[in-house]
């Protein structure tokens, strides 16, 4: 992740540079992730599978993202980060540290900057049920229960 998060942050450096944008201004980093796959399906239920449990679970992702994502980028971070999802079943396991890294290399070229971050929300898909869509040719892509239910989030960094 460090040395492909290098070359993109490069390109993205070059690319602000020929078009003479602002970071803070033009550009913001934004992303999104699915945050844990919690319930049977998955074989991840360390809290159980009731509504206490999904209360623990989405509590843990959300004390996650507060820790990691909000305030001042910094590499302590990105690890700790990092580190958090070897005990979590993240899609963002990989992503979200790449993204970051991504984004604090390419703002290091500014010197005396520091992205600053905050998570903008989190939710997850038994909270929220089933999307209300209605003929529109697709189905219904999971369950929505205690045993199958999948975080997600969504962060904005930028300079501070």
């Amino acid at each position: 992740m460090d040395t492909i998060s290098n070359q993109l942050s490069i390109i993205i450096a070059e690319y602000i540079a020929e078009r003479h944008l602002k970071l803070g201004k033009d550009i913001v980093f934004l992303m999104s992730s699915d945050a844990d796959h919690y319930g049977e399906d998955f074989d991840n239920s360390p809290y159980g599978e009731d509504a206490r449990a999904h209360e623990e679970a989405t509590a843990n992702d959300r004390r996650i993202a507060h820790k990691d994502l909000d305030g001042v980028l910094s590499d302590d971070k990105v690890e700790d980060l990092t580190h958090e999802m070897d005990n979590t079943l993240w899609c963002g396991k990989f992503s979200v540290p790449f993204g970051l890294l991504t984004a604090e290399k390419t703002v290091s070229k500014v010197p005396g900057k520091k992205l600053d971050g905050k998570v903008l929300r989190y939710s997850d898909s038994y909270s929220e049920s089933v999307l209300p869509l209605r003929n529109t040719g697709m189905g219904t892509t999971a369950p929505a229960s205690y045993k199958h239910w999948c975080g997600w989030l969504s962060a904005a960094f930028y300079l501070k």
